[in-house]
């Protein structure tokens, strides 16, 4: 699960985020009220909309970022990475009504670190060099013995969040370099570990989303509808029409008295 909105398909190794070098808003900016859990951590409650990439309110900006970016941020491929992300899509509201950009500082090592992954960002007009009012990454919180420092955002979370399948740090710092338990779990391709039957289910659960590639057919202890729908087992003889044409419960009698149905397989047993 994570906490944060909405996706499309990237490959883990070719993220890249829209270009901006010849996108420039024309709608006069105004500041509205955002909920991005991650943003949030640095500190943002208001954003300007439209943003560098356009977006024109909070939800167009958040799937720009399921999109395009969270792979970014959950790769950690520099320091202030979700930080520059946050600072592009929700630029804070200002008292002088200006849009404030990150520092260029912060552009440059997002150019230098992240280029497996990222567009090259034309950060002459996507940073500040004016250091008196661009945007900087706040000074990271002090965390206490038994929590874990997130890396990439300004956040403490329990040590026992590490590794425990969520995305606490809201980065995906937490579950980053994680043990994944077999024929319980499944790896994303960028080493993230989910639940084996998050596989396939048509949501995304990886960063990366690689989760819902190559996809073919259904998972084994599924039930296939006739339209090649998957659903889960305990779906099956559950009262609820789940297939199309409700086969899913049109042969829940078809165990005798005294047998029992598998799960799995679906086949009678004493």
């Amino acid at each position: 699960p994570t906490t944060t909105p909405v996706s499309t398909t990237t490959t883990p190794s070719t993220t890249t985020t829209p270009d901006t070098t010849t996108q420039k808003p024309t709608v006069k900016p105004s500041c509205q009220p955002i909920e991005s859990a991650l943003c949030r951590t640095f500190g943002f409650t208001e954003a300007f909309f439209p943003n560098a990439y356009g977006d024109l309110n909070e939800l167009a900006a958040n799937r720009t970022y399921y999109e395009f970016a969270e792979p970014l941020v959950a790769s950690g491929c520099s320091k202030d990475i979700a930080f520059f992300i946050c600072a592009l899509l929700f630029p804070p509201c200002t008292t002088e009504n200006e849009v404030r950009m990150p520092c260029r500082s912060i552009c440059d090592e997002a150019n230098l670190h992240c280029e497996a992954r990222l567009f090259p960002q034309d950060c002459t007009h996507l940073s500040s060099e004016d250091e008196e009012t661009c945007l900087n990454a706040p000074t990271k919180k002090q965390c206490g013995s038994s929590e874990f420092m997130c890396i990439n955002t300004n956040r403490c979370v329990p040590r026992s969040a590490v590794c425990d399948q969520f995305n606490d740090c809201l980065d995906w710092s937490d579950e980053r370099n994680c043990t994944c338990r077999e024929l319980v779990d499944v790896k994303c391709a960028m080493g993230m570990c989910i639940p084996s039957f998050y596989r396939c289910d048509g949501v995304q659960h990886c960063p990366d989303q690689s989760d819902e590639e190559n996809c073919t057919g259904c998972l084994k202890g599924s039930f296939t509808c006739d339209d090649g729908t998957c659903i889960p087992p305990e779906w099956v003889c559950d009262g609820d029409k789940d297939c199309e044409d409700m086969e899913d419960e049109a042969w829940c009698e078809k165990c005798k008295p005294g047998m029992f149905m598998c799960e799995l397989y679906f086949n009678c047993i004493p």
